[in-house]
C-alpha cells in the first residue's frame, strides 16, 4: 500500500492563484488524497479540493 500526499497552499490575500497547485496535482495526481488551500474566504469544497479559512485548519485534521 502507497501512502497518499496531502498538498497544503497557503495564500494570505482574497485575490490570488494556484499555479503551483496545480502544477503539483499534475505531476502526482495518483499519489494525492486531498488537496488544501488555506485562505482568508469562506469554506469551499469540491474537485477533491478543500479551501478553508486559516481558524478552521485544526478542524480538517481531527485526531
Amino acid at each position: 500500500m502507497q501512502h497518499k500526499i496531502i498538498p497544503i497552499e497557503v495564500k494570505s490575500s482574497k485575490n490570488y492563484k494556484t499555479m503551483s497547485l496545480e502544477r503539483f496535482k499534475a505531476l502526482y495526481s495518483r499519489r494525492i488524497a486531498q488537496s488544501f488551500i488555506i485562505h482568508p474566504k469562506n469554506f469551499v469544497y469540491g474537485e477533491n479540493l478543500l479551501k478553508i479559512p486559516s481558524y478552521m485548519f485544526t478542524s480538517a485534521f481531527p485526531d
